[in-house]
């Protein structure tokens, strides 16, 4: 699954669903963005997207991590192509990895316990039914969870069991 925007005469991917490569030594370079909030508009995502693709020049990221707040409101198609739209400068087909924010609910109106966009967009296949998930690399594991508790209900119980279970079994060194 990819988004792909043509530019000119070539298409360019936009969003890598594929969960990281796991091919990696532990001993080699390691990269990570990490960003969160950019539902504040297009014009202010497109100063910060600016920013970022600077940086990125001559840097590869393993992935890029987003921490929720995507769009201001996750139920509205147009927000998440305008997302798209800005990020596909530092996208650059890089995956990207995100927590459900409070905003990905907004303006929804289905009763899933992750927003139907988000699921569109941003979950990789595999994820759990509440929004959380974890992905192993040599140099660490990152266990994302589903902090809007309100909306998955008895479901933060089963997180919690599952954040718990996933923490015992790390492997640490």
């Amino acid at each position: 699954y990819r988004i792909s925007f043509l530019k000119k005469t070539k298409t360019v991917d936009v969003l890598n669903r594929k969960v990281p490569g796991h091919k990696c030594n532990v001993n080699d370079e390691f990269i990570f963005g990490f960003i969160s909030d950019t539902q504040q508009g297009k014009e202010r995502h497109s100063r910060v997207a600016q920013v970022i693709e600077e940086h990125l020049n001559n840097t590869k990221l393993n992935f890029l991590l987003h921490t929720g707040d995507i769009v201001h409101h996750g139920g509205l198609v147009d927000e998440w192509l305008n997302y798209f739209t800005v990020a596909q400068s530092y996208l650059k087909g890089t995956p990207i990895v995100a927590a459900v924010g409070n905003h990905e609910y907004w303006k929804t109106t289905e009763t899933s316990y992750v927003p139907n966009n988000f699921e569109k967009y941003m979950r990789w296949a595999g994820s759990q039914e509440f929004g959380y998930m974890t992905a192993v690399f040599p140099q660490f594991q990152l266990v994302i969870i589903n902090s809007n508790f309100e909306k998955i209900g008895k479901g933060q119980d089963r997180q919690l069991r599952w954040v718990e279970d996933t923490l015992m079994r790390a492997e640490f060194e």
